[in-house]
């Protein structure tokens, strides 16, 4: 009888051992440690103009049936309401005020830091970057130690796509030698809308019933002199955006500075590629449009946004048809994101880099992992948390220097795993607008406003559009948030930046014309 006794209870400790054993997801299934990286980052994207985060209008059906196959994070906020901090947070898992990255081309980061690319490629992954000459990705500034290939595209998709495919294909050869991969692609199609009013569809095939306001028409003027000459010294300051060598771009830009009359002027304006011209006279026209009615032009932004997104989502399916045509979706995480969003008339402003409201800096964050379920993920997750993130799925030890929290368990269905309480943004690194929030309150401080206050707090339950003001109200409220966010950022260690001089390509002349108009100066 006791033997029998004996032999139930151990069946019993190893029906249960088994159960809890069933109960628990297998360590293989949440390890990947062949997988590649291919992150996507569109730049300028904000979440809530994606028709999976709850859009209107049908602006990336690519993206968003991609999205149906994997993981969609409703509530990730990016480090930063501008690319250089965004960005370099990023790949590197730590704050701004940590990195202190905040000035274009003039500093680069510590070289104590170690990014995820130079991780990985120590780690003996191929590391590819296919990005637009866009000065702030950071290629200029540290992250290009981690990157073996560097592959600069035009700033037109369609261009971009027969470059793109190389990257994919040599994945696909790597995997062949036994190498992972770690692709990140870039693309400023999105970012790149206010600059194109000129050469925007007049009809708009996402709303045909919206009557676009009449351009107004140019005539050539000092203004639009002054306006050339600024788009001439943005090729000249970052060596990018065209084919055509930098030094055709100084001849321009000496004739029309030299040019005796405005009919030798226009003459110099003419010579310059379209794309060129459209930028130039896109700022002024828009200057007019807001003048006239800025409610409407609000309206047209936002129409041209949507369309810059369409066409982006294109280049996007090009990209996930190659990976699926060269059988890498089994073996690869991919990641579709955007360093920053987009202000669309919130607060009475249009652009981003200004006071970090939601639009600003929730961005789509969707995550296709192999063997995982697709999920609608609502934790608070912020872009420091990815770098972490990729190592777990990866089964590589994470640094303790990495300021994010790793969130594979709940990619995995484990819902007990550590959780942000809190996001955290930053202007820069600097005394600039910072802010924390969770999903019932959020705190602006570091702000100058006319009134004399300095911090702006947020009830975003009741008002998600960050539209009223209850710091007077709720005073104690504010001061936990405040006194939450500085205890954070005050006990991270600072990597002091080093600082680098003005790029080769800009002579003397050039350097004083883009300080006095702005360029590498805190904005």
């Amino acid at each position: 009888m006791v033997r029998m006794r004996n032999l139930l209870i151990l069946g019993i400790v190893i029906l249960a051992a088994y159960v809890a054993f069933l109960r628990i997801p297998s360590r293989v299934t949440q390890l990947c440690p062949e997988c590649n990286v291919v992150i996507i980052m569109i730049d300028n994207l904000r979440a809530d103009a994606l028709p999976c985060y709850g859009y209107r209008f049908n602006t990336a059906p690519n993206i968003c049936s991609f999205a149906d196959k994997s993981l969609l994070f409703t509530n990730a906020f990016s480090a930063s309401s501008w690319t250089l901090p965004s960005i370099m947070s990023f790949f590197t898992s730590l704050y701004p005020s940590s990195h202190e990255m905040g000035v274009t081309m003039l500093n680069t980061l510590n070289p104590n830091i170690v990014t995820l690319p130079l991780l990985l490629q120590q780690a003996g992954y191929d590391t590819t970057f296919v990005s637009p000459n866009q000065p702030n990705v950071g290629v200029y500034q540290g992250l290009e130690k981690g990157f073996a290939n560097r592959f600069v595209v035009p700033n037109d998709m369609n261009q971009a796509i027969s470059m793109t495919r190389k990257a994919i294909d040599a994945i696909k050869e790597a995997n062949r030698n036994n190498k992972s991969t770690l692709l990140f692609i870039h693309t400023d199609g999105v970012h790149d809308y206010p600059n194109r009013l000129m050469s925007t569809p007049a009809q708009f095939q996402l709303d045909p019933e919206y009557v676009p306001p009449q351009l107004p028409d140019i005539q050539f003027t000092e203004d639009v002199r002054e306006a050339a000459i600024d788009t001439m010294l943005e090729h000249l300051t970052f060596a990018a955006g065209s084919n055509i060598p930098i030094d055709t771009y100084r001849a321009w830009h000496k004739a029309i500075v030299a040019a005796s009359t405005l009919q030798e002027a226009e003459r110099i304006f003419l010579e310059l590629p379209a794309s060129d011209r459209d930028v130039t006279l896109s700022h002024l026209i828009g200057a007019t449009l807001s003048d006239q009615n800025r409610n409407k032009f609000f309206e047209y932004m936002r129409h041209v946004y949507d369309d810059h997104i369409r066409r982006t989502d294109l280049y996007i399916k090009d990209i996930l048809s190659q990976l699926k045509k060269n059988n890498l979706m089994r073996n690869s995480i991919i990641i579709i994101t955007a360093e920053h969003g987009e202000l669309l008339g919130e607060g009475g402003l249009i652009g981003h880099g200004t006071k970090m409201y939601n639009p600003e800096i929730n961005v789509p964050l969707i995550m296709y992992v192999p063997g995982t379920k697709p999920a609608r993920i609502h934790d608070l997750i912020q872009h420091i948390d990815v770098y972490p993130t990729i190592l777990a799925i990866l089964g590589k030890s994470i640094p303790d220097t990495l300021q994010g929290v790793n969130f594979r368990p709940v990619i995995y269905g484990d819902t007990s795993g550590k959780k942000n309480p809190y996001i955290i943004t930053e202007w820069t690194d600097g005394w600039e607008t910072k802010t924390i929030q969770n999903k019932e309150w959020k705190l602006f401080t570091g702000l100058e406003n006319t009134d004399g206050t300095t911090s702006e707090l947020y009830h975003l339950s009741t008002d998600p559009h960050e539209e009223t003001i209850v710091t007077a109200d709720y005073p104690q409220i504010a001061e936990t948030l405040n006194n939450t966010l500085y205890d954070v950022l005050y006990a991270q260690p600072i990597y002091p930046q080093t600082l680098q001089p003005f790029p080769e390509w800009i002579d003397e002349e050039h350097r004083k014309n883009l300080i006095e108009t702005g360029y590498f100066n805190r904005q």
